[in-house]
């Protein structure tokens, strides 16, 4: 049980009650996770292939197989479960690993004679792996191996039907190659009474969760699985989970509002207070009430109308990393090995008690408010244009006169910069405050291997209504500004190659759950060889991370979300453009953030997501000193000449003419003829050799005016499980030419960087 109490700040010579904030996972949460209990209805059924019985498909057996006699026989399979039955999916599924996608035309009926259709189109299939403890490798490890031995189309059917009919099967591999067709199995699941109710009882107060497990937040569902080789494929658990937490909130703060704030929860989550779901304002349709889609994009709910003072309230969160449960499948930013899948509340929850006059958060989903946009509009070292906006709303009835006082102070508290406006706001209305000023002799924000350092001013602002302060904010905000010609970019002036590493968001046995501490000294890592630039995988940074990098002058790449190639159709293009539209409100402020990244490889077929559409989000969004857009793999399709645009390549470099180009993913070398990903630990005989590939494929870059190099990555991780390593290992747990081990012990390779490559020997000389 949590007691809220008052939080007060000492202002313009008073101490005055403003806002709180609570971190609620460092007190114990309730968590379980939801294993259904299949019922296979197709069993007893009549299964039939154009009207013929097929009994092989549904013995029960995944290993025998039903193919069809003409090679091109196509035609109608019709499953009669002999009664109307409430169904909640349908499995086909395929024997080996050989069908990585299937495309079928799903419908169902009540009577045999009008049909509805459910899906359609070709879609990714589950693998089913079989496990045991073998040995691992050429090293005589024993450990747990799992192996694919069936793959199967999932298909979410939420009806009530007594036939199921399925046509045009056709199965491709994983490349998107045809495949025979082939048919083990047919599974028709119905709702069960675990089904039917059940988020309504697990979210209400009165549900008894005594005998769920502890946990405190960030929490991963599934870190153990970080641990796990594989043959193929996947390997973490996916499926449903549920956190609750009771707090209690003092009657005296009637009137106050109360506000949740998640910095990361993967992948879907609905927040439940009271047993009364708090939906989003995605464009996207949703099966279930839900609350927020995206991994690791920060969001915040307003409590407060679900609240009762004076007594507990029941705080539930519904979350899950799975396809076919309560929300849209984004069919994006769901890879396991980018680390979106490692599921559960993976990062701080806090509770915040506002005035109802208040800076919103800048958080855009699901309320559809932001707070704060600080921006550089000019800077030389004489002095420095900047614009401050700040929105105050009015969540009261009454109308009422808003005073905002905005301080910009130096690291000694030293006020450069000042600004005190008043508004009238009606109740309910939202008043922006747009003030620009100029700060003389700034002090401007430099990366690393610049000549100036990350300097960091505090912005305050605080908000009065009839003398009183009501709500206060402060935050480090540094002024720099970032220019670009056709082959490189300059800060506040001055060239800076963009030099540094990759990685994603999990590490071995912690999975995406992963303490503060560990995000910043990854942070120090980088800066501490002379990197100056981070690029994160598929999904943004954690908060601390843009923190982190602001403090170490780290220039981040910022990528809202995605998988290789996978951005087309809907619902992924509606939530790629809010995704790029929420991690641009959250973090345009801060000083470290370089490029926004609008893909990983543009989709081969399909309605493509293109990198224009995440230029329209800049240009609404990121308007005071807009950042440029990236687009990996060359140069954008259906793209304005006029905007200049930054082209990146995975492992390879070629300079496009008239744009900054780059080598954002550098893996991979050869070795007497065999690819490998990954110099193991113990391998120092090739351990020189294999660095030096990268250093030179370093230099051969920048002479070809490369404005940039990215190492892929900082660190052995969670990976893909197609690792080679020189020695011939293959399937291991850490994916690209990393240059330290997961325990962060570096590799020859980050010495050379820090010693040789990087940092100047006039300015840190130094041996390894």
């Amino acid at each position: 049980m949590l007691w809220l109490c008052l939080w007060t700040f000492a202002g313009s010579g008073q101490a005055k009650s403003v806002s709180t904030r609570i971190n609620l996972g460092e007190t114990p949460w309730k968590f379980t996770k939801v294993v259904r209990q299949e019922i296979n209805l197709a069993k007893d059924a009549q299964v039939c292939f154009d009207g013929k019985a097929v009994s092989v498909v549904h013995d029960g057996d995944v290993h025998s197989e039903w193919k069809p006699v003409n090679a091109q026989e196509g035609g109608f399979w019709t499953v009669d479960l002999g009664k109307a039955v409430r169904l909640s999916s349908v499995k086909l599924w395929f024997d080996t690993d050989r069908t990585r996608f299937a495309e079928v035309k799903l419908e169902v009926s009540a009577d045999g004679s009008n049909w509805q259709t459910l899906s359609e189109g070709k879609k990714l299939c589950v693998l089913h792996k079989e496990g045991d403890f073998t040995t691992v490798g050429h090293t005589g490890t024993v450990g747990y191996t799992e192996t694919v031995t069936a793959t199967y189309l999932d298909l979410s059917v939420k009806a009530t039907a007594r036939y199921v009919r399925f046509s045009g099967l056709k199965c491709k591999a994983e490349q998107g190659q045809d495949v025979p067709v082939t048919l083990s199995e047919v599974e028709v699941n119905p709702e069960t009474e675990q089904d039917q109710g059940q988020a309504e009882a697990m979210a209400s107060l009165s549900f008894d969760d005594t005998g769920w497990q502890t946990v405190g937040i960030p929490h991963c569902y599934n870190e153990q699985d970080t641990y796990l080789n594989t043959s193929t494929g996947e390997r973490c658990w996916r499926g449903e989970a549920w956190y609750r937490k009771k707090i209690t909130i003092d009657g005296k703060d009637r009137g106050r509002m109360f506000f949740l704030e998640f910095q990361g929860v993967n992948i879907g989550a609905t927040v439940y207070v009271n047993g009364t779901p708090i939906r989003s304002n995605t464009k996207v349709e949703q099966p279930e009430a839900v609350t927020h889609v995206g991994s690791a994009l920060p969001f915040v709910v307003d409590i407060t109308p679900y609240l009762r003072y004076g007594e507990e309230n029941q705080i539930a969160v519904r979350v899950s990393n799975a396809e076919g449960t309560f929300f849209t499948w984004p069919g994006f930013g769901t890879n396991e090995g980018f680390g979106q899948a490692m599921g559960g509340i993976v990062c701080p929850v806090y509770l915040h008690k506002k005035n109802k006059v208040h800076i919103p958060f800048d958080s855009y989903s699901p309320m559809g408010k932001w707070g704060t946009y600080f921006g550089t509009v000019s800077a030389t070292k004489d002095k420095a244009e900047v614009r401050f906006q700040v929105n105050v709303e009015n969540a009261g009835t009454e109308a009422c006169d808003v005073e905002l006082r905005t301080y910009l102070k130096d690291a000694k508290g030293k006020t450069a910069l000042a600004f005190k406006d008043t508004r009238r706001a009606a109740g309910g209305q939202t008043v922006l405050f747009d003030r620009t000023g100029v700060v003389e002799r700034p002090h401007l924000w430099y990366p690393i291997g610049t000549s100036g350092t990350p300097y960091l001013y505090t912005v305050e602002n605080e908000v009065y209504v009839n003398g009183r302060l009501v709500d206060r904010q402060s935050r480090p905000w540094g002024i720099r500004q970032i220019t670009w010609d056709e082959d490189f970019c300059y800060v506040n002036g001055e060239k800076c190659f963009l030099r540094g590493f990759g990685y994603r968001n999990n590490y071995p046995g912690l999975g995406a759950a992963v303490p503060t501490a560990f995000w910043w000294n990854d942070v120090a890592r980088i800066a501490r060889c002379g990197g100056n630039t981070l690029r994160v995988g598929h999904q943004p940074p954690f908060p601390e991370v843009f923190e982190a990098c602001d403090r170490y002058g780290i220039l981040l790449v910022v990528n809202s979300g995605d998988n290789e190639w996978a951005l087309k159709d809907e619902p992924a293009i509606t939530y790629k453009r809010e995704y790029d539209r929420d991690v641009m409100v959250t973090y345009r402020s801060n000083p470290c953030v370089v490029i926004w990244e609008s893909n990983n490889g543009l989709a081969y077929d399909g309605e493509k997501y293109l990198p224009s559409y995440t230029l329209e989000q800049v240009k609404k969004w990121d308007y005071i000193q807009p950042r440029l857009v990236q687009n990996r793999d060359g140069y954008p399709p259906e793209w304005d000449k006029d905007e200049p645009v930054v082209i990146g390549y995975t492992n390879r470099y070629e300079k496009v003419e008239g744009s900054p180009s780059w080598n954002t993913e550098v893996y991979g070398t050869n070795w007497s003829g065999l690819p490998s990903w990954c110099i193991a630990r113990f391998d120092y005989d090739n351990e020189k050799e294999f660095s030096m590939d990268y250093v030179e494929n370093y230099f051969d870059n920048m002479d070809k005016r490369a404005c940039g190099w990215i190492n892929w990555m900082l660190a052995e991780t969670y990976g893909e499980g197609y690792t080679i390593y020189l020695n011939g290992m293959r399937n291991q747990k850490s994916l690209g030419s990393c240059a330290m081990d997961g325990n962060r012990f570096p590799k020859l390779l980050y010495r050379i960087f820090e010693k040789a490559v990087w940092v100047p020997f006039d300015e840190r000389p130094g041996v390894a």
